[in-house]
């Protein structure tokens, strides 16, 4: 769901613009305590409503939904615009500022006040407010209230606070008051993990598991002591997950400091340091200060057991709002989170449920750094630090600030929606699509930060990895023994990823490795878990080129010197062993000239056709290119990408040739000195809706059209780097 935000307007209006700061000053203090300023507030709200808020029927606000599918028109509230959000009546700036806005929004619509049954994940039994735009004579009624709490989630809805009285608001959904400045512990993150430490025992807390062991080597920081010291396993420890930034000359140097902290750390680190210390920890882990920079061994060693140390944290403490360690963490310390907008009407305080706080994780820079990726895939438990609120949530639950959860805590999970699938060898592969993409600072790091992830794959599944190139364990899926799969046929599976949109090239990585591309990724399922499908006959080959020239089988390589491909002797070269096809690539924007038996095989295109002819009959299908094009036909990116309309390319057929009813992944490679590269990719998948419905017809089109394609297949060995 995409988040607008609040548009801009013209300046206008500059008196009663200062009088509105100095009324949401007043409006800030301390309203985190309801209950000392609910009298004064009753005393003095009749003088700051106007007279259409002071004449609303309070006992109106909440009635009996009862889970009701529907959305009631309370009042209407005008335009909200300049004069509102400037008004010296608090409930109209109130409204104003929590009006659901949409892509569509102008000055020129109409507001409502809307009472409807709260939406997931608040409790059905209870109503909430909603400020939207007027309902016109002609929207469906399901329409509408499906738009009301979707665009709800990105603005916020309207509850009563919990320092209100109870009376007609009994149907009402209860909401925190929360202050900027502070957080409340006690009723929030302490209760939350007591919650889940009563309720998920077996599955939130490894250290109750004593067959799970824990990282070894490990530096903590003792936060009463300010030192940094080793280890030991029956320490109980927070770890940090952060936006490391990036380095400057008046940092902490932590170079200079291997046994104390400095004197002045990052405000982010500060604060976690405050936050740990709260939760009754006296160890934090952050990796900033833990692992030596200047050991090139240890840091190795401990980035590769980095699902170890998140696992066995107590609870990891992330930082989702800045962009540097510097920002802090909202509510800690110095910095402060946005107020929660809030108005009194006649004894009741109504605040902003605000916009839910996954939409904010979701946009953070925290969420889209490659590093920050396996740091919160392995935490059990998780506090998410927001500019608005506190976000929890562990693995069979979830919670927030403005949300009071009383006896259990089973709101839908975030962060690690799927956390019963990851225990599948093959869930590696949706892992990798969801890491791909994410931003780097050095490009180096591709592999390296999804390593503590091959790190459990390895341990617990037998998972094992060439180069970023995962390598499924042999299936044991009873009805498929006797299906022949070598090693190099799992790793020529791991090959099949496609890009999702063209990308740039890391030129450290090899163009067969998603490490090579800045790029998400997606992998056809079904051929990570079953394979290619090519049995005894004339399996495809994989040879690894070593350093010195030589070959070394990878059917043949010990499990412990693929995983040290990375850093090992080989060369970024490989040798497949295939049948490969001549390509022939048109750019076709229109795609005017696709054949009705395309349909048959792909969805979707790029404007890159391949053309397949045989005497006259013709079958183009779609190549996705790695590389961009810009208008003038020019491939960008790198000096060295090619020029779809010349050159030597070769399909590199990851499949069974003959295998009609199974989806066929075509690797495109182009031509260099010596060597070939990677530069897109073809998917041949008959739809079985298609066939179905057409029958023999389809069935004759696509044995026609696969003797086309692989009549002039070759088998061939291929250098690619």
């Amino acid at each position: 769901m995409k988040r607008t935000q609040v548009p801009s307007e013209p300046e206008a209006f500059p008196e009663k613009r200062r009088r509105f700061e100095a009324l949401s000053a007043g409006d800030d203090q301390d309203h985190h305590d309801t209950s000392k300023t609910r009298d004064k507030a009753v005393h003095e709200e009749l003088s700051t409503l106007c007279s259409r808020c002071s004449s609303i029927d309070v006992e109106g606000l909440s009635i009996n939904m009862n889970g009701k599918f529907e959305a009631i028109k309370l009042m209407s509230l005008g335009k909200l615009g300049v004069e509102a959000e400037l008004s010296s009546c608090s409930l109209c700036r109130f409204f104003h500022a929590v009006k659901i806005l949409d892509d569509n929004d102008c000055s020129v619509n109409d507001y409502a006040l809307y009472l409807t049954a709260a939406p997931p994940p608040y409790s059905r039994e209870r109503s909430v407010l909603a400020v939207a735009r007027e309902e016109g004579s002609t929207s469906s009624k399901y329409g509408f209230l499906t738009y009301l709490r979707d665009m709800g989630a990105s603005r916020g809805f309207i509850a009563c606070s919990e320092g209100s009285d109870t009376g007609p608001h009994a149907y009402s959904l209860r909401a925190r008051s929360i202050d900027p400045g502070s957080i409340c512990y006690d009723n929030t993150i302490r209760g939350w993990i007591k919650l889940c430490d009563q309720q998920h025992r077996g599955c939130c807390n490894i250290r109750d598991d004593r067959s799970a062991s824990g990282p070894e080597d490990m530096k903590l920081i003792d936060c009463k002591l300010r030192q940094i010291v080793p280890a030991l396993p029956s320490y109980r420890y927070s770890a940090l997950s952060y936006v490391w930034g990036t380095s400057s000359s008046g940092d902490d140097d932590q170079r200079s400091h291997k046994t104390f902290l400095p004197t002045i750390l990052p405000r982010t680190i500060e604060d976690a340091i405050s936050v740990t210390k709260v939760l009754d920890l006296r160890y934090l882990w952050v990796d900033r200060y833990c692992i030596d920079q200047e050991n090139d061994a240890e840091k190795q060693t401990q980035i590769q057991q980095m699902d170890l140390i998140y696992q066995h944290a107590f609870v990891t403490i992330v930082a989702a709002a800045g962009n540097d360690p510097h920002f802090g963490l909202p509510g800690v310390g110095a910095t402060s989170r946005h107020p929660q907008p809030t108005a009194w009407i006649k004894g009741r305080c109504l605040v902003s449920t605000l916009p839910d706080p996954r939409l904010l994780i979701k946009a953070s820079k925290w969420m889209q750094r490659a590093w920050t990726y396996q740091e919160s895939f392995f935490s059990t438990r998780r506090i998410v630090f927001t500019e608005q609120q506190v976000y929890y949530e562990c693995r069979k639950g979830s919670a927030r600030e403005t949300w009071h959860v009383s006896q259990s805590m089973s709101m839908p999970v975030f962060l690690d929606p799927d956390a019963l699938s990851r225990h599948r060898p093959t869930h590696i592969c949706r892992l990798l699509e969801d890491y791909c993409g994410r931003e780097l600072s050095v490009e180096s790091d591709a592999i390296r930060a999804f390593e503590g992830v091959f790190h459990n794959y390895r341990r617990k599944h037998h998972v094992h990895q060439y180069r970023g190139i995962p390598i499924m364990p042999l299936t044991r899926m009873i009805y498929l023994e006797g299906i022949h799969r070598s090693r190099g046929e799992a790793f020529a599976a791991g090959l099949t990823w496609s890009n999702r949109a063209p990308g740039a090239r890391r030129s450290l990585f090899p163009t067969w490795s998603w490490a090579g591309w800045t790029v998400s990724i997606r992998y056809q399922s079904h051929l990570c878990v079953f394979g290619l499908g090519l049995g005894d006959d004339r399996p495809l080959k994989i040879f690894i080129e070593n350093c010195d020239g030589s070959l070394s089988d990878m059917d043949e390589l010990s499990d412990d010197l693929l995983d040290q491909g990375v850093s090992g002797s080989s060369s970024k070269f490989i040798h497949i062993e295939a049948w490969t096809i001549p390509i022939n690539i048109q750019y076709k924007p229109n795609r005017a000239e696709e054949s009705q038996y395309n349909s048959n095989w792909y969805n979707g295109s790029s404007g890159y056709i391949v053309r397949f002819q045989r005497d006259e009959a013709a079958v183009q299908v779609p190549m996705i290119p790695l590389y961009q094009k810009n208008e003038n036909d020019i491939t960008t990116q790198q000096s060295y990408a090619p020029d779809f309309k010349n050159g030597s390319f070769l399909g590199i057929v990851l499949g069974r040739c003959e295998d009609r009813f199974r989806t066929i992944f075509i690797m495109v490679v182009h031509e260099k000195n010596h060597y070939y590269e990677r530069v897109g990719h073809i998917i041949l998948a008959p739809t079985y809706k298609t066939w179905f419905s057409n029958g023999r017809k389809i069935h004759e089109s696509i044995i026609c059209g696969e003797w086309t394609i692989f009549r002039s297949k070759e088998r061939r060995t291929i250098r690619l780097g």
